[in-house]
């Protein structure tokens, strides 16, 4: 095994822990998280995804207002939806925003598969920012963000992180289900 696998295996590793604990809503995931995307901003940067690079930094800055938020409210924290307005304006912005970033990262950086990271890449920024926050969609972005995402790295030739985003994907169901249940739960005992 050479050490650009390790490092692809750590991430691996290190990823599904994460997000395991983040669907049981336990606030290490923001802490294995930081630690999994410091591993991939090294994986991404060997491959030139430059704009995954980029997101694994702007994901430790948001991993680590998410670890202190749901360390101060986490008690309090249930989840919750978002509005349908501020959902659509959401996407409207990654889409665009997504378009912008990837004209970018063709035309001045020549970046493998510009379009489809850049739109994973917005994606992937709506559906963190809802995650700290416990809203249910997170769970819709992070598999439409994993789909682009298996794609994208397969066709780098990242087979083991193409399965772990497969793995993503059925994660995000099941963290779909499993908040959804909270939230039932939650609104049963309210109604009593």
């Amino acid at each position: 095994m050479s050490l650009f696998q390790a490092v692809e295996l750590f991430g691996f590793a290190t990823g599904l822990v994460g997000v395991w604990l983040a669907i049981k809503q336990h606030t290490l995931c923001w802490l294995i998280g930081m630690l999994n995307v410091l591993t991939y901003c090294v994986v991404f940067s060997k491959v030139n995804l430059y704009s995954d690079m980029l997101l694994q930094g702007i994901y430790f800055v948001i991993l680590a207002y998410g670890w202190y938020h749901w360390q101060t409210k986490h008690k309090e924290l249930l989840p919750t939806t978002t509005s349908p307005m501020y959902l659509l304006l959401l996407l409207v912005s990654a889409v665009l925003f997504g378009g912008a970033w990837g004209a970018m990262m063709q035309y001045c950086f020549k970046a493998s598969n510009p379009y489809i990271d850049a739109l994973a890449f917005a994606v992937s920024l709506v559906a963190q920012a809802l995650q700290t926050h416990k809203k249910i969609e997170t769970w819709w972005l992070w598999g439409l963000a994993n789909t682009l995402y298996i794609a994208l790295y397969i066709d780098k030739q990242l087979y083991l992180t193409a399965v772990l985003y497969s793995v993503y994907l059925a994660l995000a169901v099941y963290g779909y289900t499993v908040w959804k249940l909270k939230m039932e739960h939650k609104s049963s005992i309210k109604n009593i």
